[in-house]
């Protein structure tokens, strides 16, 4: 009942667990690691070791996922997603300098996390973020693959005992991310999450304004992200690069070797020494 009152009608943000992967006695910067929809910190246990050695590494479990809270009631929008991300970086004393590296809904957190805390973030890598435009007109005049998309996940949240059935199809043949878990205990905040943070998003609209440099990363296999949002992006801020690679949505291959190299850039660009004039 406490925790209710505390985090429903006083809004304070929930504290996330946390993975720490690495924690040199003396680092360039830390680099925040955020999974995508129905996975967790898990997703990152192959990559963590490879990133630059002269980094703190941190995995966040996402609200709802993993070891972090579930609540029922929650909406699971980027925006509440940031805030707790926010407090958890803070107890834990960290300020900067912050990479944020963001894997599909993990993206679209890391975007929300920058435009409101921007202090914190110097540099963003976003790997598979399924970009979205507004719903301003009716959904038979969108695009014809994010029209597809966006009926596929109404249907799934509007129908979740089938949505459930589903996706533990999906989790069970789909082994490039083994830390999918999708259940009982994730599917109220999987279907809310689709709903807030993916279907019904801001994202778009936010990354066209975002003021750190930040790295897109898309894979030209990929179903769920729409390119030409992400290109659009990208061409409109001088301050976002695009990226496209050979791959699938997931953080494998190919496009594990890409998400190394763009962490690694990021690092050179925030320990690069100032240009004498």
């Amino acid at each position: 009942m406490w925790q209710k009152i505390w985090h429903k009608w006083l809004r304070i943000p929930y504290s996330l667990h946390v993975t720490e992967f690495r924690r040199p006695k003396q680092y360039d910067a830390t680099i925040i690691l955020l999974h995508g929809i129905g996975s967790s910190a898990k997703m990152w246990q192959k990559l963590a070791p490879k990133l630059p050695d002269a980094t703190r590494v941190i995995a966040v479990d996402l609200l709802g996922f993993g070891n972090s809270p579930k609540p029922t009631w929650q909406t699971y929008r980027a925006r509440t997603q940031a805030d707790c991300l926010a407090k958890t970086l803070v107890s834990m004393g960290i300020t900067g300098p912050v990479i944020i590296v963001g894997h599909s809904l993990g993206a679209l957190v890391a975007v929300e996390f920058a435009r409101r805390y921007r202090i914190l973030v110097r540099q963003l890598v976003l790997v598979s973020p399924p970009f979205y435009r507004p719903i301003d007109r009716p959904l038979h005049f969108v695009p014809h693959r994010e029209r597809d998309l966006r009926t596929f996940y109404k249907l799934l949240h509007d129908n979740p005992n089938s949505a459930l059935k589903l996706l533990r199809q999906i989790s069970r043949l789909y082994f490039a991310n083994r830390a999918l878990a999708i259940n009982e205990a994730t599917i109220s905040a999987f279907l809310a999450t689709l709903e807030a943070a993916i279907s019904n998003q801001t994202s778009f609209s936010d990354a066209l304004r975002l003021r750190c440099p930040t790295q897109l990363l898309l894979g030209r296999l990929d179903m769920v992200v729409i390119p030409r949002n992400a290109k659009y992006i990208a061409r409109h801020n001088p301050r976002v690069t695009l990226r496209m690679i050979t791959a699938g949505h997931e953080i494998t291959g190919l496009m594990q070797a890409a998400t190394i190299d763009a962490v690694t850039n990021a690092l050179r660009q925030i320990t690069r020494p100032p240009r004498r004039h």
